[in-house]
């Protein structure tokens, strides 16, 4: 089941409250896990139990020229299942994902900065390996000129900006610093 609310604040810019807190329990849940040879298999877990929370805030400022979003995630996952398994963190489940977002716009530029959080990881039934936490830096800078009828974009996004060696998934390292560039248009 899931419960929640949406809170608009209009004395605060309609700042934008959600939080919504869901749990279930299943049986026979597939879950994808790596064998030793980093070749991935389906896993029946015969009972789990889920049960997080869903956080969100946003605002704007400056008659919506900067806006500001903040989500957070948390999640306890567990296998539920008779055996050595019993109440371990289902893998590649975080506990904490955190995303900061905040936007400057003016006129036709556009300013975006983006913090990914994601708390360690188990790799393994067990619970004895882990991917370590993930801090992300991201930003990106677009253009949205009117030219010749369409509306055009020019967007550069740079990810990963502090160039850190992270994974999600353990034997699978992710891209280093990346930049990239987009160019298009919208004809409606």
């Amino acid at each position: 089941y899931e419960i929640g609310y949406g809170l608009t604040l209009p004395f605060l810019n309609k700042t934008q409250i959600r939080m919504n807190y869901f749990a279930s329990k299943m049986n026979d849940l597939i879950i994808w896990a790596p064998r030793p040879d980093f070749k991935w298999t389906p896993t029946n877990v015969s009972e789990s139990q889920t049960t997080g929370l869903e956080t969100s805030i946003s605002t704007k400022f400056f008659g919506d020229k900067v806006n500001l979003e903040i989500n957070h995630t948390y999640l306890d996952a567990r296998d539920k299942s008779p055996g050595t398994s019993n109440n371990k963190i289902l893998i590649y489940r975080p506990y904490n994902k955190l995303d900061l977002n905040t936007g400057f716009s003016i006129d036709i530029v556009n300013l975006g900065i983006n913090y990914q959080y994601l708390s360690k990881r188990f790799v393994d039934v067990l619970n004895t390996g882990y991917l370590g936490d993930v801090s992300l830096w991201n930003a990106n800078i677009s253009v949205h000129p009117n030219l010749l009828g369409p509306k055009w974009i020019a967007r550069l996004d740079f990810n990963n900006i502090l160039n850190k060696n992270y994974r999600l998934s353990d034997g699978y390292p992710m891209q280093g610093r990346s930049i990239l560039v987009t160019v298009g248009f919208n004809l409606l």
